[in-house]
């Protein structure tokens, strides 16, 4: 019993389990090969792995060696159940890949969040995240399957793409947008994205009165302007005088004093 109809798994040791029928002959003995691809030939060459090997009646399941099939490459597990004659009374077989690789995730692609974004709100849009494999994937954001907007699989391989999720966090400030990506075989990626949620704006405080009457050409305003998350700049009719051009507060409380 397996839970695809092209089993995945790793080039190592892998187990196949079977059953019976309800109401079917109860076999004597069962008998296996197996044969694999333990090079890319391009010819679809395959070597026997395990020759004709004889099992008992209560076998209801084996233990086969993948290590010498390649990466990628398939594997071919034959099973025959016998009567007491030896007859074939049925038969099993199992078109079986083996995948090493982690799932390939694509960076580039990945619009959003960036990494050390800020956002100004709890409610994270996630836009086309694209992973590839050559197996189905699972994907978790921050521990939770998400399923895909589109996915293609065939023997060969898969996409996924979640071009559109909303993630909500509880709270502002420094949080992690982790991603995990899980093959058939087993095989893990996982990219995190650190990024700061800030939706509070920044408080002005200025010296003096907030109103002023003169009959001077200028007059000098100062004052001080805190923030709890993200004080990127500070601009006046149009002029920068304060630029966090390292960004030094980022994820951090920042208070800076003006004169203009």
């Amino acid at each position: 019993s397996v839970t695809s109809e092209w089993p995945v798994f790793k080039s190592e040791m892998a187990e196949v389990n079977w059953q019976v029928k309800e109401g079917a002959a109860a076999p004597a003995a069962y008998t296996y090969q197996l044969f694999g691809e333990t090079e890319f030939s391009g010819q679809g060459t395959l070597d026997r792995l395990v020759d004709v090997t004889r099992l008992p009646a209560d076998s209801t399941g084996l233990e086969i060696d993948l290590s010498s099939v390649v990466d990628r490459g398939q594997a071919f597990l034959y099973i025959n159940a016998l009567d007491s004659s030896d007859n074939v009374i049925g038969r099993m077989f199992y078109d079986i890949r083996v995948d090493d690789s982690n799932p390939e995730i694509d960076y580039d692609f990945l619009e959003s969040p960036t990494a050390g974004g800020i956002f100004n709100s709890t409610a994270i849009e996630i836009n086309d995240f694209l992973v590839e494999d050559y197996t189905r994937l699972k994907v978790r954001i921050n521990g939770e399957e998400v399923s895909p907007n589109f996915e293609w699989h065939s023997f060969w391989g898969s996409d996924y793409d979640l071009a559109q999720h909303t993630l909500n966090f509880e709270q502002e400030g420094t949080q992690m947008v982790r991603f995990e990506v899980e093959d058939e075989a087993g095989n893990i990626s996982r990219l995190d994205r650190r990024i700061l949620i800030d939706a509070t704006a920044p408080v002005i405080a200025l010296e003096g009165p907030e109103a002023v009457e003169t009959e001077e050409a200028s007059y000098e305003v100062s004052g001080t302007v805190t923030d709890a998350q993200s004080l990127s700049s500070i601009t006046i009719n149009g002029d920068a005088v304060y630029m966090d051009s390292e960004r030094a507060n980022f994820g951090v409380s920042a208070a800076k004093s003006f004169s203009y």
